[in-house]
């Protein structure tokens, strides 16, 4: 069996849930790219599984719907995907990644996404084990779901091809 897996790419407004098995033979490897959105990562350590959000805004307002472009609603959901393929919650653990501030100094939408993730994996009991957070800069981010390793990659500025599935560079 080939042990090349291409990585799963997240774009903004989608949650994806994943695992390492012997089967696979390989780790698997999701990845995103984030601004003012914010990524969450919850690994599993127990059955080796992961799963990984790309949400531009904290919670919808009034009149608009609920998808999964709100961290509120993508990160619940992300817990229950989890907990519906047989995670407990001792056994899992988050990181936050991105949340950056923008161009325009008053748009707190960066801010605004990095609380309403600690908000809602506190109210879960999930633990934040790191966070790479704020700032000026955009993130390309890999989550290795077999061991739960995340890297981050700090840019200035991100491109269009930064959010193709397509795309193959770094």
């Amino acid at each position: 069996m080939d042990s090349q897996i291409a990585p799963i790419t997240i774009l903004p407004g989608q949650v994806q849930i994943t695992r390492s098995t012997e089967e696979l033979h390989s780790n698997r490897f999701m990845r995103t790219v984030v601004g003012t959105g914010v990524s969450v990562c919850i690994w599993d350590r127990q059955l080796l599984s992961g799963v990984m959000t790309n949400f531009m805004y904290p919670r919808p307002k009034l009149g608009e719907t609920s998808t999964m472009m709100f961290g509120e609603i993508s990160t619940k959901n992300a817990i229950s995907m989890m907990h519906r393929r047989g995670s407990k919650t001792e056994h899992l653990i988050a990181q936050i990644l991105g949340g950056s501030r923008g161009d325009d100094i008053w748009d707190k939408t960066g801010f605004e996404n990095i609380t309403v993730a600690r908000k809602i994996l506190q109210e879960m009991k999930i633990p934040i084990y790191s966070e790479d957070v704020g700032g000026r800069m955009g993130r390309k981010i890999v989550f290795n779901v077999f061991n739960g390793n995340v890297a981050v990659v700090k840019v200035h500025a991100l491109r269009d091809a930064d959010w193709s599935s397509n795309s193959r560079g770094g």
